[in-house]
């Protein structure tokens, strides 16, 4: 075997490790860094064949391609470049976004608890409010429950106050109904009064000066007044005695002259009382009263007692122009006119 002066030479590649990629276009690309062939070559010695077997390190190694690598690595350079710039320009662009956002937290925190402050202002209005309505509404129901009841004691005065009207109303109808019978009773009786003393005039009766003749009797209307046990004893001595009236022609004789005289507020005591005995009505002779009930005026006699400041009550009788000469009861006390009877032969002067 022939040895050979010439240093073998090897082959030495570099590569990194790492998987393959794609590119664009899907084909793999081997990212090998650029190969370098060490030759040691002796001096005089020729270069071997790079294509020869012999010189490979291992039998499937491909050959040396120096420019196309160079050429792969610039792209590959290119592209992490870009990827990076991208990578840069999406992480400046998160960071604004998180600056952003957490900007907008702080205002939106802020504005958060501006929102919780006014809520809990108004909440505290809302309660005062609501207590103003409670306060309000109490005192709504106690006005109404006031005015209810003073509607209420309203309506009932105003229904008195209808009644006490009606009432008065009916009364005084019933007035102008017995004044109307009043006047034509007053003619009547001034008519009767006239023919009598026409009567009277002719006949040859005659009877002291100031005394009335009437049916064989005489009659004396005063002028003062006095109590009626008083006016009892004045016409006894006068030589008569308290009017005993015992027929209707008396009574009309009398009803004549009291409204002759045109003051009706004038009244006469009359010689009955039931001073005795209650509600036993007697003349002064003591005989017992038996004319007809129509003599009285309505409702009379009623003992009023005056609420009790005369307790014995209404005990003497009277006659009066103002409820056309009807009897009536009253206190015994009381002052008041007197009609005096006598017979003719006993009458003296007042």
């Amino acid at each position: 075997m022939v040895e050979n002066d010439d240093v073998t030479y090897a082959k030495v590649n570099f590569s990194q490790s790492g998987s393959r990629k794609k590119n664009q276009s899907g084909i793999n690309e081997r990212e090998d860094v650029i190969y370098s062939n060490v030759n040691h070559l002796r001096e005089g010695g020729s270069a071997p064949d790079v294509s020869s077997p012999e010189v490979r390190s291992k039998p499937n190694d491909p050959l040396p391609t120096p420019r196309s690598e160079v050429k792969t690595n610039k792209r590959t350079c290119h592209r992490s470049t870009m990827v990076l710039l991208v990578l840069s320009i999406l992480l400046l662009v998160m960071t604004i976004c998180l600056g952003v956002m957490v900007v907008l937290k702080a205002d939106l925190e802020a504005a958060l608890r501006e929102n919780e402050k006014n809520l809990t202002d108004h909440f505290s209005q809302l309660k005062s409010l609501m207590k103003d309505k409670d306060n309000l509404t109490n005192h709504l129901e106690t006005l109404a429950v006031n005015h209810s009841k003073e509607k209420i004691d309203l309506k009932n005065q105003l229904q008195g106050k209808n009644n006490e009207t009606t009432k008065l109303k009916s009364q005084n109808e019933a007035l102008a109904l017995k004044n109307v019978d009043l006047m034509k009773n007053l003619s009547e009786l001034q008519r009767k009064n006239a023919d009598l003393e026409s009567q009277l005039s002719a006949s040859q009766e005659s009877c002291a000066s100031g005394w009335k003749p009437f049916n064989g009797k005489c009659y004396y209307f005063s002028t003062d007044v006095k109590n009626w046990a008083d006016s009892r004893d004045a016409c006894v001595t006068m030589g008569g005695h308290l009017v005993i009236i015992e027929s209707a022609e008396e009574l009309d004789f009398l009803k004549g002259v009291i409204l002759s005289i045109k003051i009706l507020s004038m009244s006469y005591w009359i010689g009955l009382t039931d001073s005795v005995t209650e509600g036993d009505w007697r003349w002064v002779d003591d005989t017992a009263f038996r004319s007809d009930s129509s003599f009285w005026e309505r409702k009379e006699p009623d003992n009023w007692t005056k609420n009790n400041a005369h307790p014995e009550g209404e005990d003497c009788a009277h006659m009066s122009g103002l409820n056309g000469g009807h009897f009536m009861d009253a206190f015994c006390s009381d002052s008041k006119q007197r009609i005096c009877e006598s017979s003719l032969q006993c009458s003296k002067g007042g």
